[in-house]
């Protein structure tokens, strides 16, 4: 091959491999920020009238697997964990101020003597 045939061919290689490596980046930044909710919403209305975008975010999405909803899913579940056991610090705090009403109503002692039982009866208790 000639000299000039060689630096045309490498000018071509050079030239494919560069937009490639710049199709690959933009492919993983579209998919990352469509990825977000906002993004989401407009390319919703927008992103089936984009031609490149699909293959952008189809490209994106092959090479890195972003799993938005297992870390969603973690922060559900401990906070319906948290709920629950609100609503039993909740229960058990409705009881215990029922009971020193009850007790105060019927037997006519003060309050701060029978929250200080309670106080007692749970030291125990633990």
């Amino acid at each position: 091959m000639t000299r000039a045939l060689m630096v045309w061919l490498d000018r071509m290689l050079g030239f494919l491999l560069g937009a490639a490596k710049v199709f690959v980046l933009f492919s993983i930044i579209v998919y990352a920020l469509s990825q977000t909710t906002l993004v989401a919403k407009w390319l919703e209305k927008n992103g089936e009238e984009i031609v490149l975008y699909r293959a952008l975010n189809a490209t994106g999405g092959f090479l890195i697997k972003l799993d938005i909803e297992k870390p969603v899913q973690t922060i559900t579940e401990k906070a319906k964990e948290t709920v629950k056991e609100v609503k039993e610090s909740v229960e058990k705090v409705d009881e215990i101020v029922e009971e020193i009403t009850d007790k105060v109503i019927e037997g006519g002692e003060t309050a701060t003597d029978l929250v200080d039982s309670v106080k007692n009866n749970e030291s125990e208790g633990e």
